[in-house]
């Protein structure tokens, strides 16, 4: 794995969550109803407002290779990114994410 590249929170508000975070220095990458992403300068973070996904840590793989393993649950992303999640063995989800080279 290469880095990590986001944590994911619950939200109760799209809107007002992202106001917060934009002034705690967040900068908004993308947001949409249920979902959005800001951008710090160590990490990203995402808040889900729904239960489409995990509250998790992700990390950045280097390749769709690494995700094989899992095919079966490969989840392609509304911004173009692919992932899997998986447990730690201690109940909390990780999700390795693949940016393919048009997103990097």
């Amino acid at each position: 794995m290469k880095k990590i590249d986001h944590f994911a929170i619950k939200v109760k508000s799209i809107p007002s969550a992202v106001d917060f975070y934009s002034s705690m220095g967040g900068e908004v990458i993308s947001q949409y109803e249920d979902w959005a992403l800001l951008g710090f300068e160590n990490v990203k973070l995402a808040l889900m407002a729904s239960d489409n996904h995990p509250v998790h840590v992700a990390f950045q793989v280097e390749s769709m290779e690494s995700l094989k393993d899992c095919e079966e649950s490969l989840l392609p992303h509304r911004d173009g990114t692919f992932s899997i999640y998986i447990e730690d063995g201690e109940g909390n989800f990780i999700e390795k994410i693949f940016y393919p080279n048009s997103l990097t």
